[in-house]
């Protein structure tokens, strides 16, 4: 925090440290959701500063963190950041003359477990 010079969110916080996977994607309405991998809290500093860098990349002088890629409405050029100054999540598509932004209403952890895992989302085609 000292480094980024701001306080990060209990929200982002949570994330950062309650969530170790190698694999963390679903669907969650329209949108499939595909969370960078979390292996271990070791390099956890690197990971934070990195996906903070890359969320300057395309929002400078903010507190974003970049933190996954999406799919939306089978658009997959949608980014999954996090803005740590609003508390926000959101999917960013930053294709120039196509940008468009999409806020996800329910926090990190919400977003986490309303997830429908894709294999799920296959079988509801299957039964229509």
């Amino acid at each position: 925090e000292k480094e980024l010079g701001f306080s990060l969110s209990a929200e982002l916080k949570d994330f950062y440290l309650t969530y170790l996977f190698g694999k963390l994607e679903g669907t969650v309405g329209d949108i499939d959701l595909y969370f960078y991998k979390m292996y271990s809290i070791n390099n956890l500093e690197k990971k934070i500063k990195q996906e903070y860098a890359d969320g300057q990349w395309c929002f400078p002088n903010s507190q974003v963190f970049l933190i996954g890629d999406a799919c939306c409405g089978g658009i997959d050029n949608f980014f999954i950041y996090y803005d740590n100054e609003k508390q926000q999540l959101f999917i960013y598509d930053n294709e120039e003359g196509c940008e468009q932004r999409i806020d996800i209403k329910t926090s990190i952890a919400e977003t986490i477990a309303n997830m429908k895992p894709f294999f799920e989302k296959d079988l509801e085609h299957v039964n229509e």
